[in-house]
Order: structure tokens, then sequence, then C-alpha cells
């Protein structure tokens, strides 16, 4: 469960991770390199305008004044500068998922980065499959004070910065992350954190990328990118990345945890992560929800396992 402790979010331990085979390891892309994928990603995931509804909360007489808590300094130390009163709740109906998706829009975003519109269009890209497993998606301004980061999952959400809204490897990577914690079949254990996702790495010549040294998920998330077009083209990535052979078992694994759910033009959300729950919107600056330590983070229908904070 998420839970408040002494006013802080208790975040996963990956204590006990043998970061040293990571660390000498060689891998395939440098810095950056790994972005290849983000315009193969794009032109993979063409679908037609596939958007049912959508209204934003502000419209809403029962809800203008209320936002995910997921969208909140509350939940994520990196929505802390913002007021959550700057928020505007976007709800999404998609024609290929019964439940509706929520969008937290910061009204500092430039509209030449990323608009609404452009948000939702994007997320309705993304194979259904794939974004089942986000709660909520959280769109920041480009932010001084977030130096050399550009998105991250933290339990039922996503947050990015605007800027990467449009970057289809970072989308793929940071849902990577999402369905890596909750399609995994040990309730508070990502498939990445287990010791035949080690075996997989351990029987590579390489990691996917320089970022994938980080740790066990960040690599499981960078292999995610790759495994996305090589599930979702004819030829794979044969194609593209005659070296795919370095990190087969890898590409494997998450295959196997991928499943069916990157296979385009499949319908249905089964697995769906609900929106956080709902507390009042603020205009202070870091303000915070007033909860009793110990409280957990959950909807009305699902409590969430124990999460770790990646990007």
């Amino acid at each position: 469960m998420f839970r408040i402790v002494s006013g802080v979010l208790a975040v996963a331990s990956l204590a006990g991770t043998a970061l040293s085979q990571l660390e000498t390891k060689p891998f395939l892309y440098d810095w950056g390199e790994i972005e290849q994928y983000g315009p193969r990603l794009r032109g993979l995931w063409q679908q037609d305008w596939n958007i049912v509804n959508f209204t934003t909360w502000d419209d809403l007489p029962d809800k203008h004044d209320q936002i995910p808590v997921a969208c909140t300094g509350a939940f994520d130390d990196w929505l802390a500068p913002f007021k959550s009163a700057d928020f505007t709740v976007w709800e999404v109906v998609y024609n290929d998922c019964d439940q509706p998706f929520h969008f937290c829009y910061h009204k500092d975003v430039s509209e030449s980065s990323i608009s609404p519109i452009g948000m939702i269009y994007n997320w309705g890209l993304v194979p259904i499959g794939m974004r089942q497993y986000v709660g909520n998606a959280v769109i920041i301004p480009n932010d001084a004070n977030l130096p050399g980061r550009t998105a991250h999952q933290a339990g039922p959400s996503v947050v990015f910065q605007e800027d990467f809204f449009v970057r289809w490897s970072v989308i793929a990577h940071e849902l990577s992350h999402s369905l890596d914690m909750y399609k995994s079949d040990t309730p508070g254990l990502r498939f990445s954190e287990s010791a035949e996702w080690r075996t997989a790495v351990a029987e590579d010549s390489h990691l996917s990328s320089v970022y994938g040294r980080s740790n066990y998920v960040e690599e499981f998330a960078e292999i995610g990118i790759m495994a996305a077009y090589d599930i979702g083209t004819e030829g794979g990535l044969p194609e593209v990345e005659e070296r795919w052979v370095e990190v087969a078992h890898q590409l494997d694994f998450v295959a196997k945890a991928f499943g069916t759910d990157l296979m385009l033009g499949r319908t249905g959300c089964p697995a769906k992560v609900s929106s956080t729950y709902l507390v009042p919107k603020s205009d202070q600056v870091g303000a915070r929800v007033e909860v009793p330590e110990g409280t957990e983070f959950f909807t009305p229908t699902e409590p969430y396992p124990d999460f770790a904070k990646t990007q």
C-alpha cells in the first residue's frame, strides 16, 4: 500500500540489488541514442481518432474544485512546487476502453509544446494494453527546479515535463514502468525486481543503454522501448538493430511480461488502474493534504501496491 511516513511517501527500496553487474556491463546505446525508437513508435502507433468524448472538470459543479491526489505534492514531491489549483483535470473516454482516463494539465504548460487536445490525442495512440496501467497522467511545465529530469512514474501516476510528452521513447519508457509494476503476478514486486529478470540480464552480453546501468528497474523500462517496437512490427528489431541478439534474453523476458498488451488494434481494458481518490484543490505552493500517518492511498475499488519511484 502507499503510506505516509512522517509526512513523506515511503518508497520501496531496491535493497539487495547487485548493481555491480550493471555498472560494468557494456551497453548498446549511449545517452540519448535509444530515442531513435521514438519516431519509429510514433509511426507504428498510428490509428484513427479514437476519442469518444472528453470534458474538463472545470465544467462539472461537483468536481471543479477537486483533483486526484496523484496530481498533488501530497503524493509526489515532483509536484510540490505547483499549486494544485493551477491544474485542469481532463476526463477522457476512448473507444477501446469503457473506463475514463484522467489527466492533470498545468496552466503554464505551453500549448505550442503540447496542448490539452494534443495530450489527449497522443495518449490515445498508445496501445490500450499499455496505457491501461496508468491511473493519472500529469503534464507540468518545463521546470528549472527539476534539473536533468524529464518524466517519471510513481505508482499509479506518470508525470511528464511538457517537452517530453511528445517524445515517444520517453512515453514507452514510463509506461513500461507502469506495466512492470501493475502486471506483475507478485503483489508489491515488479517483474524487474525478480530473480528471473536478473538472470535474463546476466545471460545477455549487453544492456540496452547507459541509463539501464542505473538499476534493474530502469533497464527493464529501457528494454521496454525496444520490445514495444519489436512486438509491434512484423519484421521486429532485426530490421533496425543487428545487435539485438546481445539483449535477446531480456527482450524475451519483457515480451513475455507484456504478453498481448502491445498488440495493435486490441480493445478492452480489464486491468485498468483507477484514478486516485479526490482531494480539494489548493492555491498554496507545495500545499499538502492533511492525512494521518499510515493513511493508504487508494481508490474506493482497489488498493495500490508498494512502489519505487522511477524515472
